[in-house]
């Protein structure tokens, strides 16, 4: 109960953010707020090649959870990383310079929160975990209120409600013990079998999941963009649910994913996530409700439910693959779903424009979802 209490005051606030980004901007400014929040995206999953999963996966084959300092110190570098990345990028775009401080301060405190989190998760610290969550939530949810009362749909409010959010639950967080860059040194040559085939994984991994809707911007233009990119935030409650209790999924024994009662139970969700996504945009269609730029997939209803119920399917098989599949499956399993993200979007882009991306897009998920439960299902 108590991990499910955790979990949803996690997913509540940043499915609350992307949501009030989703049904607030028009998809030009959609689309702008989501090149700083893949940068975002981007340092989440740097963040748990280097430093969360290489931590557990030592954890799980020695014995040796090693210490706190040297944790938060990888942590913050990762962090303060992407801070300037986003900064710099932020800078160059003309859309964004209003937001670049603020994007940036988001990204950073976002994931070192990140990072924080997995460990306090893991290490029961109920806490650490419990007061950012809550504190970031009710961040967001005044900063609903004050749009609602305020009528300021812009993208500067969304942006400064996310990096209230983001500082509130990094605060809230265990802080981290030095940042000398000794830890850092250590942590790397301490952790370096673990890190290699995971940061292998995530760069592959990013080049077609980000890389490719930054590729695929200058084509689309920030009003298609923001369309394409919609597409992805209906599996925000999904991943939302997931990945406050990643830590577990990854340290539960894999016989126990490979049941085939675990495999149905997991199909059927995913099918009805999907049948979900597709009523809420028929119902949002015919009562012609304007609610942004989730209006704006209305026509795509179909590989929109698509992609949402692969998502659930793909997201749960490849955390278990995370967790224990050795690096050449990890492989194969990156490498086909990076050829589709790639190549399947772009394909659909050139023989059908934004409708095509968006088909391609979801077709790609659902083909490397399937390749991920039968790698983890199959290989022994």
């Amino acid at each position: 109960m108590f991990t499910a209490l955790q979990t949803g005051a996690n997913a509540f606030a940043t499915l609350s953010l992307q949501l009030l980004a989703l049904i607030t901007l028009q998809p030009a400014d959609f689309g702008s707020f989501s090149m700083q929040y893949l940068a975002f995206a981007l340092g989440a999953s740097l963040a748990l090649s280097l430093v969360c999963e290489p931590w557990l996966r030592r954890d799980l084959a020695h014995g040796h959870r090693g210490e706190w300092a040297d944790y938060s110190a990888a942590s913050g570098y990762v962090a303060a990383a992407m801070a300037l990345v986003t900064l710099s990028f932020s800078l160059a775009v003309p859309p964004l310079r209003e937001v670049a401080v603020l994007g940036a301060l988001a990204v950073g405190a976002g994931v070192y929160r990140s990072c924080a989190r997995y460990h306090a998760v893991r290490v029961s610290h109920s806490r650490h975990t419990v007061l950012g969550d809550v504190l970031s939530l009710i961040v967001v949810s005044a900063g609903w209120l004050l749009v609602a009362l305020l009528g300021e749909h812009d993208l500067f409010s969304v942006v400064l409600i996310w990096c209230l959010s983001a500082v509130a639950a990094a605060v809230a967080s265990q802080w981290p013990v030095g940042l000398s860059p000794r830890r850092i040194r250590r942590w790397l040559g301490t952790h370096r079998d673990e890190i290699r085939p995971l940061l292998r994984d995530s760069l592959i991994m990013d080049a077609g999941a980000i890389g490719t809707p930054y590729l695929l911007a200058p084509i689309l233009g920030l009003q298609g963009f923001g369309v394409y990119r919609a597409v992805s935030n209906t599996a925000a409650p999904v991943r939302l649910v997931l990945t406050p209790i990643r830590p577990r999924l990854s340290a539960t024994p894999i016989e126990r994913q490979r049941r085939v009662g675990v495999v149905v139970v997991i199909l059927a969700l995913s099918l009805a996530t999907g049948a979900a996504a597709w009523l809420a945009l028929v119902a949002i269609g015919a009562f012609e409700i304007d609610l942004g730029s989730l209006s704006a997939l209305v026509p795509f209803s179909v590989p929109t439910a698509v992609f949402t119920a692969a998502n659930l399917l793909g997201s749960y098989y490849y955390i278990v693959a995370r967790g224990h599949l050795g690096s050449r499956v990890l492989l194969t399993g990156r490498l086909v779903q990076t050829i589709l993200a790639i190549g399947a979007p772009i394909l659909g882009v050139v023989l059908g424009g934004l409708a095509g991306a968006i088909w391609g897009y979801a077709a790609g998920t659902a083909v490397s979802a399937v390749t991920w439960m039968a790698l983890v299902v199959t290989r022994r």
